[in-house]
């Protein structure tokens, strides 16, 4: 019932809320960054957000505490939309099996709140950077933006015949 009534009320300064989803039967708490004016009367865009190395863990805070973030909370970055801020478990990548934490923490957002489908951008720095990668080649049809930040890839195998020292990047 309270779910039902923060969904469908005005929300006039913009705020995270905890949320919390269960993967492989273990629970993982998340944040939810609603914008100011969020109101069930129009579908909204939404934003998956992974973060880097350093906010992994199991509190649901820390990924709310760098990059967007806190620009969010500041005003600078425009709160058009939701934004899903799942937390990687430690020692833990989001190029691993917690991308299925991102994506059901996602799912979940999507079910309770009135998001256009159509607009679900995807984001992440450094190690985020590089689970937005894999994210956005698994599912290329539920996107409609991705934006990796600093995030670093896998070699392609198709360039397994390439040294190393010619793909610095991948080091």
């Amino acid at each position: 019932m309270l779910l039902a009534l923060v969904a469908a009320m005005t929300i006039a300064n913009g705020e995270f809320l905890e949320r919390s989803v269960t993967v492989d039967q273990v629970a993982h708490v998340y944040r939810v960054w609603i914008p100011p004016d969020y109101t069930t009367s129009r579908r909204w865009p939404a934003v998956l957000f992974l973060h880097g190395s350093g906010e992994r863990g199991s509190d649901g805070l820390k990924p709310t505490q760098v990059g967007l973030g806190p620009a969010l909370l500041a005003g600078v970055a425009g709160a058009g939309a939701i934004v899903v801020f799942p937390q990687c478990p430690e020692n833990e990548h989001w190029v691993g099996p917690a991308r299925n934490i991102a994506m059901a923490a996602l799912d979940a957002v999507e079910k309770e709140f009135s998001i256009d489908r159509r607009r679900v951008a995807l984001t992440g720095i450094s190690m985020g950077g590089a689970g937005a990668w894999v994210l956005a080649a698994e599912h290329p049809d539920r996107w409609s933006a991705a934006a990796p930040i600093c995030g670093w890839v896998v070699r392609p195998r198709k360039l397994t015949s390439i040294p190393d020292n010619k793909l610095p990047w991948l080091g």
